[in-house]
């Protein structure tokens, strides 16, 4: 049996040679993408490892501030519980009219400031990420469903935030190569915080104090997961980049 050649770009036997078409190892690209003209090999497959190492880069910063912000939600649920324990009151007034700020006020400030801070550089590091994927998966001529750079920045606006990155993060991948556990962390990353705060608040409201402690901890739980899958779809699309980038 005759082996096949390994993934790599070849003269297209369709053109006569006269344009480069990818072959993955196994079939060669469909129609509409995976095409070039006037191919330099050598220079594509540098600026594809030039773009993969890059997200690689910007990948592992990602990781950290993706823990970092969810450790972060983690200490702002336990501030509400500690806050709220009791009711909500954010000051109170003496007998002699003087009003002070409250316990909660003051827990609830101090806890916010690291989340505030973690939860921007969470951010800008999913789109610095997501930008440089986007553009290794650009130099490949894969489809998407808007601009790279729309698609990374559409995290900071509002209403499609909670759509676009993630059309972003499909279109990373050639046609029909997303992975499920792409579309289990978008869904996740964006729930499990709110499902945190709004669970401890009630049960801190109207629960005893030993449900609100397990609540808490469920909670803490819960926020793991998003780390979890986060972790490993870095992990799949830096070995789908490495699979792609053409042998040198």
């Amino acid at each position: 049996m005759t082996a096949l050649p390994p993934a790599g770009w070849f003269p297209d036997p369709e053109t006569g040679g006269t344009s480069w078409r990818w072959w993955d190892g196994f079939r060669w690209a469909p129609p509409g993408w995976g095409h070039h003209s006037a191919y330099d090999p050598a220079a594509f497959s540098r600026a594809l490892a030039a773009h993969a190492a890059s997200t690689r880069s910007a990948g592992k910063w990602f990781r950290w501030t993706m823990a970092a912000y969810l450790v972060s939600v983690f200490l702002v649920v336990v501030g509400i519980a500690i806050a709220f324990h009791g009711g909500i009151h954010f000051d109170h007034t003496d007998p002699d009219g003087t009003v002070h700020i409250s316990r909660t006020f003051v827990v609830m400030q101090l806890v916010s400031m690291p989340y505030g801070l973690v939860s921007w550089a969470d951010i800008a590091l999913f789109i610095a990420w997501l930008y440089n994927a986007g553009k290794f998966a650009d130099v490949q001529r894969w489809p998407a469903a808007r601009s790279r750079t729309l698609g990374a920045f559409s995290r900071l606006i509002p209403i499609v935030q909670l759509w676009w990155p993630y059309e972003a993060i499909r279109d990373l991948y050639p046609p029909g190569g997303r992975p499920d556990v792409a579309l289990q962390w978008w869904l996740v990353y964006l729930i499990a915080p709110y499902v945190a705060f709004v669970s401890v608040i009630i049960t801190t409201l109207i629960a005893p104090t030993v449900v609100t402690v397990i609540v808490v901890l469920l909670a803490g739980g819960l926020l793991v997961v998003p780390v979890v899958l986060g972790w490993k779809l870095i992990d799949n699309v830096d070995a789908m980049q490495r699979a792609h980038v053409p042998l040198q």
